[in-house]
């Protein structure tokens, strides 16, 4: 009877052992699908943030392009004068990313989006 308790004893201890270590792996397969789960979020995450960055380079080109393209002949002289300057922040932009450096927002070398008279500056905000 003592042998009989002890087989008992050890098949107990084995079904222990082996439902701590499914356990265990359960565990650790939950833990690498979370890892998983965090892994994929943030490359969503960086994907999003790329194409908001992607969509607020095409709008600057395209109020930049628009700057560049307005026809000066019906400016004023403070209005040619934003004109020439934001012309030049742009051209200096340009040539800064041409030779990959990081570009300056609009604005930033003492320039204005905003200038008065009839550019149509005046609604360009960056």
């Amino acid at each position: 009877m003592v042998k009989s308790n002890e087989i008992l004893l050890i098949k107990t201890l084995e079904a222990k052992n082996e439902l701590a270590k499914k356990k265990a792996q359960e565990k650790q397969e939950k833990c690498q699908l979370l890892k998983e789960e965090t892994d994929r979020k943030a490359l969503i995450e960086e994907r999003r943030a790329n194409a908001a960055e992607d969509k607020a380079m095409a709008k600057l080109l395209q109020e930049e392009n628009k700057i560049m393209m307005m026809n000066r002949n019906e400016m004023d002289e403070v209005t040619k004068e934003w004109h020439d300057m934001a012309r030049l922040e742009i051209l200096e932009r340009r040539r800064l990313a041409g030779r990959g450096h990081a570009l300056p927002r609009f604005g930033e070398h003492g320039g204005s989006a905003s200038g008065g008279g009839n550019g149509g500056g005046e609604d360009f905000i960056l």
